[in-house]
C-alpha cells in the first residue's frame, strides 16, 4: 500500500489544515519577543553588509555562487539575504519573520515526512504484541495524530530558538527545507519502486547543500531509511550483499556530499577556533551528544554560547561518565537491533552520524557545542515522542484518561512555547545575547565577556574603563585564548597604547602558532617603527603559515629596498601579478632602477 498522502487523505483534511494554521499562529506567538531586534555584530553584520547582497545585479549574483561567505559556501542562503535586502532593506525584525516562516515550512515538511514514515512502519509490524495491535488498529489515525504531535513539539521547542531567532542561521532553515524535501522525494521514489535516478531528490539535495553543508549526511539518512522502514535490508547489516543493496543508486548522492565537503574544507579557516588534544575532543563530543538529547526533554538554561567544561579541558575520572554512558547507549541500540528492533539503531545512528561534522572531533570552534547543530539531527526523537504520546492516548480505555493525556500535551506545548518566548528575547541584540551567556557561565564564558565588551564599545554606552574590565575578565578566565588576546590588542591599539597592544599580539603569536593575522599585524608595527629585520621575520612567518598575500610580499620588497638588497626587491616585485599594487610596484621599480643607474655612473 502506498504511503504517499493524497490531497484527499486525512493528512490534508480540513481539520488538519485548521490545526496547522493554529500551530503557525502559536509559533509566531512563541517568537513574538523578536520585536525590537537588531542586526547583531555576531555574524549578522557580516552577512547583511556583504557587498554581494546589496543588490541583485548580475555581478553580485555571479559572485554569490562562487565567493565564500564568512568562511562558508552557502550561495542559496546568501541569495536569500540579497532578495530580502532588495525587498525592504536591512531590517532585523523582517529577517526574523522570514526565519519563523521558514521554520514553519520545515515543521510542515517534517509532519508530512513523519506521516509517510509511520504509515510505512506500521505496515511492517506484526500483529503480535499489545503495542503493535494498538498501532495497527487504525493506521492512518495513528500516523496522523503521532506526526501532528511530533511537528507541534518541533515547531514550539526552545531548542530551535538559535536557528530561528538568529538571522545568520537562515542556512539551518533553508537546508532543513530541502533536506526534508529530498527525503520525501526519496521515499516516494522507493515506494513507487522507481528504478534509476530520482532527479527531484538530486535537485533537492543540491539545494540543501547550497544552503548549508550540514546536508552531507543525506546519503546516510537514505541508507538508514532503506534499513527501516523501507525494509530493503533483511539480511545482517554488515553482510556484503546487504551493503551492496543499501549502496545501490547512492553513488550520485555520495559524490555530491564529497564535493560539498571538499568545498567546505577549501573555504573554511583552518586557523580559527580552539584546538585541543583528541581525548578532550572525544569527551566534549560525548557530552555534546548528551546535551542535545537531554535538551529535548529538559530545555532549561539554553545558552547562545557553551564554554568547554573543565572535565573536558582537563580530563579526570569524572570525564569518563559522558563517554561510557554514550558507549552504553550505542551498545543498547546494537543489542536491540540484534533482538529484531531495528528502529532504535536507525534513530541512534542518524543522530550520531548527522552530528559528526559539527561535534568537534575533527575541528573545534570557540564553543563546546551549539543548539543550532541539533536542528535536523534530533528530528527522529521528536517523531518517537509523537508515537509515545499517541500510545498513551490510544491506550486510555476511559474518556477521562484520554482527556488527561490531551491536557498534558497541551500543557507541555504551552510550557515549550513560553520557554521559546523567553529564550528568543536573548537574541534581540548583542548585549542581551552575551549577557545571557555570562549569567549562565560567569566563571567560564570568556568569549562572551570579550564580545559583550565589543558590543558596548560599538554602542558607546559604557566607559573605556568598563569595557577594559570586561576584556580583562575574559583574559583572566582564559589567558591563552587567541580570540581574547586579539580583542585586547585591538582595544589598546585604538586607545593609542601601542606597547600594550604589542604585548598582547606577542602573546597571541605564541598561543596561535599558525595564525596569519597576528603575524602581519606585528610585521606592520615593526615596519612602521623601521625595525625592518624584525618586521621581515614576521612577514615571512605570515607567508609560511597563511595565504600568499601580495600586500605582505610588497612590504617585504620595501624592506629589501631599505636594507639595500636590490636584487631581492626585483625578485619579489616579479611575484606581484594583480592590479592592486601596480602603481606601488612601478614606483618601487623606478626607485631600484634609479639606484642601479647611480651606481653605473
Amino acid at each position: 500500500m502506498s504511503s504517499r498522502p493524497k490531497f484527499d487523505s486525512p493528512a490534508f483534511s480540513p481539520a488538519v489544515i485548521a490545526y496547522l494554521l493554529a500551530l503557525a499562529l502559536a509559533t509566531f506567538a512563541a517568537y513574538s519577543s523578536i520585536g525590537g531586534s537588531e542586526v547583531m555584530r555576531w555574524d549578522d553584520n557580516v552577512y547583511l553588509n556583504s557587498p554581494q547582497v546589496q543588490s541583485l545585479s548580475l555581478e553580485n549574483l555571479v559572485a554569490i555562487f562562487h565567493v565564500e561567505h564568512n568562511g562558508n559556501w552557502h550561495p542559496l542562503t546568501t541569495l536569500s539575504y540579497a532578495v530580502e535586502i532588495a525587498l525592504w532593506g536591512q531590517n532585523a525584525v523582517n529577517a526574523k519573520i522570514v526565519n519563523i516562516s521558514l521554520h514553519l515550512v520545515v515543521a510542515l515538511l517534517f509532519y508530512l515526512l513523519a506521516f509517510r514514515l509511520l504509515l510505512l512502519a506500521v505496515d511492517r509490524l506484526s500483529n503480535s504484541g499489545a503495542i503493535a495491535r494498538l498501532l495497527s488498529a487504525d493506521r492512518e489515525r495513528f500516523a496522523l495524530l503521532a506526526s501532528l504531535c511530533a511537528a507541534t513539539l518541533f515547531a514550539l521547542h526552545p531548542q530551535h530558538v538559535e536557528s530561528v531567532a538568529w538571522i545568520s542561521e537562515r542556512k539551518d532553515l533553508l537546508c532543513a527545507i530541502f533536506y526534508l524535501a529530498a527525503l520525501l522525494s526519496y521515499i516516494r521514489a522507493a515506494s513507487d519502486e522507481k528504478s534509476g535516478l530520482d532527479y527531484a531528490t538530486i535537485v533537492f539535495m543540491v539545494l540543501a547543500l547550497m544552503s548549508k553543508p550540514m546536508a552531507v549526511s543525506l546519503p546516510v539518512a537514505m541508507v538508514l531509511l532503506d534499513v527501516y522502514p523501507l525494509g530493503k535490508a533483511d539480511r545482517p547489516l554488515l553482510s556484503i550483499d546487504t551493503i551492496k543493496i543499501l549502496l545501490r543508486g547512492k553513488a550520485i548522492y555520495i559524490l555530491l556530499s564529497l564535493t560539498s565537503i571538499a568545498i567546505t574544507l577549501a573555504y573554511q579557516d583552518p586557523q580559527g577556533g580552539a584546538v585541543f588534544a583528541y581525548l578532550p575532543r572525544l569527551i566534549n563530543a560525548c557530552a555534546a551528544y548528551w546535551h542535545y538529547f537531554l535538551s529535548i526533554f529538559y530545555p532549561a538554561n539554553l545558552s547562545p554560547y557553551y564554554p568547554f567544561a573543565e572535565f573536558s579541558r582537563n580530563p579526570s575520572a569524572f570525564a569518563a561518565i559522558p563517554v561510557l554512558s554514550f558507549a552504553a547507549a550505542a551498545g543498547a541500540a546494537i543489542y536491540l537491533h540484534l533482538k529484531k528492533n531495528t528502529l532504535a539503531l536507525v534513530v541512534f545512528a542518524y543522530f550520531t552520524i548527522s552530528l559528526l561534522p559539527v561535534i568537534g572531533i575533527v575541528k573545534v570552534g570557540h564553543q563546546a557545542m551549539a543548539d543550532r547543530y541539533a536542528y535536523l539531527p534530533t528530528i527522529f526523537f521528536y517523531l518517537l515522542i509523537g508515537v509515545a504520546i499517541y500510545l498513551l492516548y490510544a491506550a486510555g480505555r476511559q474518556r477521562l484518561q484520554r482527556i488527561l493525556v490531551a491536557a498534558a500535551f497541551i500543557a507541555i506545548c504551552t510550557a515549550l512555547g513560553l520557554t521559546t518566548h523567553a529564550q528568543s528575547k536573548h537574541w534581540r541584540n548583542d548585549i542581551t545575547l552575551w549577557q545571557r551567556a555570562i549569567d549562565l557561565y560567569p566563571d567560564d564564558a570568556s568569549f562572551a565577556y570579550v564580545n559583550l565588551a565589543a558590543a558596548h564599545d560599538a554602542r558607546g554606552d559604557k566607559s573605556t574603563e568598563e569595557i577594559e574590565k570586561l576584556i580583562l575578565r575574559g583574559i583572566e578566565i582564559d589567558p591563552d585564548n587567541p580570540y581574547n588576546l586579539e580583542a585586547a590588542a585591538n582595544f589598546y591599539g585604538q586607545l593609542g597604547q601601542e606597547n600594550v597592544a604589542v604585548g598582547y599580539l606577542l602573546r597571541m603569536a605564541e598561543a596561535a602558532p599558525y595564525n596569519y593575522w597576528v603575524r602581519t599585524q606585528l610585521g606592520n608595527i615593526y615596519f612602521n617603527r623601521e625595525d625592518y629585520l624584525r618586521a621581515g621575520d614576521y612577514y615571512l612567518d605570515a607567508l609560511r603559515v597563511g595565504e600568499r598575500s601580495e600586500g605582505v610580499i610588497y612590504r617585504l620588497a620595501l624592506i629589501d629596498f631599505h636594507l639595500k638588497r636590490y636584487n631581492d626587491v626585483l625578485a619579489k616585485l616579479e611575484l606581484l601579478s594583480s592590479d592592486e599594487f601596480i602603481e606601488e610596484k612601478n614606483q618601487l621599480l623606478d626607485r631600484v632602477q634609479k639606484v642601479f643607474a647611480e651606481r653605473a655612473e
